[in-house]
């Protein structure tokens, strides 16, 4: 597919065939396609094929098309648009960018974008950098690996901080879809440094809090909470021993959990950090699953949304690695957004700005970006609130004191 992108000038002719377009023009065609989209939601090849024989322009009309898709896909404008831009909405423009890939002309075009956007990372969020290593990972698993592998060994040659961070992401969130094997396989030998020597699943050294009986007694029918707890076992080898038990998949996992809860009823803010802790070691390689743990842990009442949101600042600011806190961050959004009353996010979002509000200057400079799409999400939501409160309270809120980020420009 990428064999006509291989000759740079391609990739050239791209850019400078995009730069001679009108304005005018590129406004039109994203309107154009986002209609498109619309009108053909969820049938993504026949919306390539429309979109492939539509749209006219004087010039190429491939760059602009596959700007219009990527403006759908990385919104940038503010949070709440990525919100409403659903991510089953957003998979679908994902399928026809890669339905469009088969025509030609667009897999150099496609190559071209993807070039330029990692050369202009430094000057991008890096919230947005993560929604494009989403949309970039989804592609790359459904093309079955097959890309331009060159471009990232002549990123990877440039040695800087942030582009070898991008491609250690890119190859982590890869590894939840695929093997290590095939990515491997894959890619040239310059990069296989960068890729994680582990495969997605249990992650835990066999001498490491290991405690196999303790994995057999819980699987014997006969063994009740009261004989574990009467055991006295801490709370990291409890938590060890119940995801072995239910590795085997993430249903089982929640099954399990839910069977053993009580076993967690002494628990205190220590034990729960170190719940949190075994839980992110154990599948530090699947960022999905941990977040699924944890809100089945949250729904079990086993930790508190206080010590999740405190473990995902402590480990924010301990990060290593520009892209090594996104999936924290992902957590605390998904906390908010996944209550189903306005009067739960409010309050998780409280305590979650309150934490913010708390931590030092440094932190909140390098954590702002993120924080500040989080917040913009929930101040529509706290503006409506306050228009429709009649008693004239003027009482300065945590929402409303944290917030008032979400009014400053990137």
């Amino acid at each position: 597919m990428f064999q006509n992108a291989d000759d740079d000038t391609n990739e050239n002719r791209v850019l400078t065939a995009y730069r001679a377009t009108k304005t005018l023009d590129r406004r039109i065609v994203r309107g154009l396609v986002s209609d498109t989209l619309l009108n053909f939601y969820p049938c993504a090849a026949q919306a390539a094929k429309e979109l492939q024989n539509s749209i006219q322009v004087k010039g190429r009309k491939e760059p602009l098309i596959v700007e219009s898709l990527l403006a759908v896909l990385l919104p940038l404008t503010n949070a709440r648009a990525c919100r409403e831009s659903t991510k089953s909405f957003q998979c679908y423009a994902c399928r026809v960018l890669i339905y469009l890939l088969d025509a030609p002309a667009y897999p150099a075009t496609f190559a071209s974008a993807v070039a330029s956007f990692v050369t202009n990372m430094s000057k991008t969020s890096i919230s947005v950098i993560e929604m494009f290593n989403e949309m970039f990972v989804f592609m790359l698993s459904t093309l079955k690996l097959e890309w331009k592998w060159d471009h990232m060994v002549e990123t990877k040659s440039k040695d800087t901080e942030l582009c070898i961070s991008w491609i250690r992401s890119v190859f982590t969130h890869l590894l939840n879809l695929v093997s290590v094997k095939s990515l491997r396989d894959a890619v040239p030998s310059e990069l296989h440094e960068m890729i994680p020597e582990k495969d997605a699943y249990l992650l835990f050294d066999d001498d490491e809090n290991d405690d196999e009986t303790l994995v057999e007694k819980l699987r014997d029918d006969s063994t009740t909470v009261e004989d574990v707890v009467s055991a006295s076992y801490d709370a990291e080898t409890l938590t060890i021993a119940i995801l072995r038990l239910g590795s085997s998949s993430l249903a089982e996992t929640s099954s399990c959990l839910t069977k053993w809860a009580q076993v967690y009823s002494q628990n205190n803010d220590s034990d729960e950090i170190k719940i949190l802790d075994t839980v992110l070691r154990a599948w530090s390689m699947q960022v999905m699953r941990v977040h699924e743990i944890v809100m089945k842990l949250l729904e079990l009442k086993i930790v508190s949304h206080e010590t999740v949101i405190k473990f995902c600042f402590d480990k924010i600011d301990s990060a290593s690695g520009i892209f090594a806190s996104s999936s924290h961050w992902k957590l605390l959004e998904k906390m908010v957004h996944d209550r189903p009353l306005v009067e739960k996010k409010r309050e998780i979002f409280n305590l979650i700005s309150k934490e913010f509000s708390a931590r030092s200057k440094s932190f909140k400079s390098c954590a702002f970006g993120f924080f500040r799409a989080l917040a913009s999400e929930n101040l529509e939501m706290h503006i409506k609130e306050e228009e429709s409160d009649d008693d004239g309270d003027d009482d300065d809120t945590t929402l409303t004191s944290c917030t008032k980020y979400a009014y400053i420009p990137w």
